[in-house]
């Protein structure tokens, strides 16, 4: 991806104010700093990968669960709580294919990545100084599939292979993504819900 502009950040936030309004999803000025400012951290690779975890790139996410819950601090609590949120947040929106062939998929960190936000939500909300933050990962917990929506226009491919559209479908089935939703109708495709072939959350 080249990107022709004097700042990395400037174009994700140009990119994200364009996506935003594409996708019919409403954000606040302070999310929308928040996930320009996510872009641009996970844009370096030191900042994405867990280099001490060894060969995987990352920790599993029930282990930052693990990290929050057994925690000496609030500090430490809130560190493996974002940590978890915006990882989930980050592969679902640009990664969400590599997990297809993962024992977990999307449906499990959308779950895990909205319940981190809504929990760094109510820990912010206690303290006065942090209710900007406290409405910020409220609003990144309600709308997790839209804002992941969002994030996975970096990678938009309009080339879509059978396989491609069978993952999608997977994805809508799973998370109920407007944006899966609409590239199934562009396909000719209208999906619909059974309860018959409801994927358990």
């Amino acid at each position: 991806m080249l990107v022709k502009q004097e700042s990395l950040k400037t174009y994700f936030h140009n990119y994200l104010h364009s996506a935003l309004h594409k996708h019919c999803v409403h954000a606040e000025d302070h999310t929308i700093n928040y996930l320009t400012n996510l872009l641009d951290s996970f844009s370096r690779s030191d900042n994405f990968f867990d280099y001490d975890e060894g060969r995987s790139p990352h920790k599993p996410l029930a282990q930052y669960y693990s990290d929050a819950v057994n925690s000496c601090s609030k500090y430490e609590q809130n560190c493996a709580l974002r940590r978890l949120g915006d990882l989930s947040l980050f592969i679902v929106g640009l990664f969400s294919d590599s997990l297809n062939s993962k024992a977990v998929d999307v449906d499990y960190y959308v779950a895990m990545g909205g319940s981190a936000y809504g929990h760094l939500s109510e820990s912010n909300h206690k303290n006065v100084q942090n209710t900007c933050l406290s409405n910020v990962f409220c609003e990144l917990s309600n709308k997790f599939v839209d804002f992941a929506d969002v994030l996975s226009d970096v990678n938009e491919n309009q080339s879509y292979s059978n396989k491609n559209i069978l993952r999608t479908y997977e994805v809508w089935l799973r998370t109920q993504s407007k944006r899966a939703r609409n590239i199934l109708i562009k396909q000719g495709i209208q999906p619909i819900m059974h309860s018959s072939s409801m994927i358990e959350q």
